[in-house]
């Protein structure tokens, strides 16, 4: 009969393999873009070359990067918090006013999010 610690402890590795599996992938982006120009992007290279922020430094000294993330992230910041007026005044329209149209209304809302989402 297997315990519920062993159940935990079979969950817990489970769970630990799928955590490698997927920042797998994220430490092989970060690890290849501080890698030197022109080295090989092999696995076993990845644990013997060393790291250098050259290239990020190319890249930022020599185009108009950083006036293109500021203005992206201004962007983000201006859509994100009128998106969050605009749906807390028809949250509360919907929640105070009732009304024949409201039911139908409220459906098209959540139609709009999901499409948009």
């Amino acid at each position: 009969m297997v315990t519920n610690s062993g159940l935990t402890a079979v969950r817990y590795f489970l769970l630990s393999v799928v955590l490698i599996i997927m920042i797998f992938p994220l430490f092989w982006m970060f690890r290849v873009a501080l890698m030197p120009v022109g080295s090989s992007v092999a696995i076993d290279s990845l644990f013997q070359s060393s790291l250098t922020f050259q290239p990020f430094r190319a890249l930022f000294e020599g185009t108009n990067t950083l006036k293109y993330l500021f203005n992206s992230g201004f962007v983000a910041i201006v859509v994100v918090l009128g998106n969050i007026l605009f749906c807390f005044m028809t949250a509360y329209g919907l929640a105070r006013f009732k009304s024949i149209v409201n039911k139908p209304l409220f459906i098209s809302v959540i139609i709009v999010l999901s499409v948009g989402a």
